[in-house]
């Protein structure tokens, strides 16, 4: 089966879904308006958009529809309905799953009639939809009446396994230390802020025990949060790790002694299941998904956005009870394989593109 996805090609998530659906056997080719990551199978086809930036989701339209004609895909899977949804909803492109990530679902559609109007184009021009939780599939089923699957993203068990991680080996660190840490963009809507505040907390309630946090990603917000973390005195105790490969994910998350998600919302965190996968505890705000995923106190620690303090102390008590992180860690990684293991995620696509591109011919 030929798949052509539509998306974001330096996304770690757009790598992970071709690289799983290729694993599979399936014809995997990728457009896409952003740069191309180095992490894509070999076996992969990647076709550039002549036009970048935001205008290219609508210009390129003409140039998608040729692509279609020669390449002739089974099925047309577009990722974020903003964007890449509607780029193949204006070129006209059969069959056509589109896939919501979150702020697309969530966000985009409040900002005006018009935002809202277009994303009902997508939703409804499309054969059918998928989304990565049943938080966004509740704004879909509110938007439109087209059929739509919930494929998480989840996470590949395996390489989740790497219990003698050394911290000394990439940061400043020791397996000594108790390490939080994001594995986000350096914005402030992820509450890096917020994490730094709790380092500063922590190091006066626990003055004998070093308490470090680690920021995985890059962003437009670095040195702000670089001042910030100099101003509460903690510049040394918070490292700063830059963009990294997915392949290097793992390591970071296995370093860790807890989880932070200091998000203002958040859909499906697949950073959060990630952590869990590594057997670590998970302190997060209550939005979003995020409640469906950590049982307060079984797998972690739920919090109120915002809230002083909370979130310190909800860490606190993991810094306090190495036996409790212990055992919140090891139900983590039970419900994360339970749940969302990344081979039956892939084996859901397969199903839902095989399913979708049968009925076109059917209906051909």
């Amino acid at each position: 089966m030929k798949v052509l996805i539509l998306s974001n090609a330096s996304s770690v998530h757009t790598v992970r879904v071709a690289n799983g659906l290729a694993s599979r056997g399936l014809d995997v080719h990728v457009a896409s308006i952003h740069d191309f990551s180095t992490d894509f199978h070999p076996s992969i086809t990647k076709h550039a958009a002549p036009l970048r930036g935001r205008v290219g989701y609508i210009l390129n339209a003409p140039w998608l529809h040729m692509l279609c004609r020669r390449l002739k895909p089974d099925v047309i899977n577009a990722h974020y309905l903003s964007g890449y949804g509607t780029l193949a909803t204006l070129a006209l492109v059969r069959p056509l799953i589109v896939t919501s990530w979150g702020s697309d679902i969530c966000a985009f559609p409040e900002k005006s009639w018009l935002h809202r109007a277009l994303i009902k184009l997508v939703l409804n021009r499309a054969e059918h939809t998928s989304s990565v939780s049943h938080a966004t599939k509740s704004k879909h089923d509110a938007l439109s009446t087209a059929p739509c699957t919930v494929i998480p993203f989840g996470v590949d068990m395996g390489l989740m396994d790497m219990p003698n991680a050394d911290p000394a080996s990439k940061t400043p660190f020791t397996k000594g230390d108790f390490i939080m840490g994001i594995c986000k963009h350096l914005y402030s809507f992820y509450g890096q802020e917020e994490a730094i505040q709790v380092v500063a907390t922590l190091k006066k309630q626990f003055p004998d025990r070093p308490i470090r946090l680690v920021l995985v990603g890059d962003g437009p917000d670095q040195a702000r949060f670089e001042a910030f973390a100099e101003k509460l005195g903690v510049r040394a105790d918070v490292h700063f790790a830059g963009q990294v490969s997915h392949l290097e994910i793992p390591y970071y998350h296995n370093i860790l002694s807890a989880y932070l998600v200091a998000s203002q919302n958040e859909g499906l965190c697949v950073s959060a299941l990630e952590a869990g996968a590594a057997a670590k505890p998970v302190v997060a705000n209550r939005v979003g998904e995020l409640p469906s995923i950590i049982r307060d106190g079984w797998n972690g620690f739920l919090v109120t956005p915002f809230k002083d303090n909370e979130m310190a102390e909800a860490v606190a008590k993991l810094v306090a009870d190495p036996a409790l992180a212990a055992t919140m860690g090891q139900n983590a990684r039970a419900y994360v394989q339970d749940k969302y293991d990344w081979q039956k995620n892939i084996g859901q696509m397969v199903t839902l593109f095989s399913d979708v591109a049968t009925q076109d011919k059917k209906a051909a």
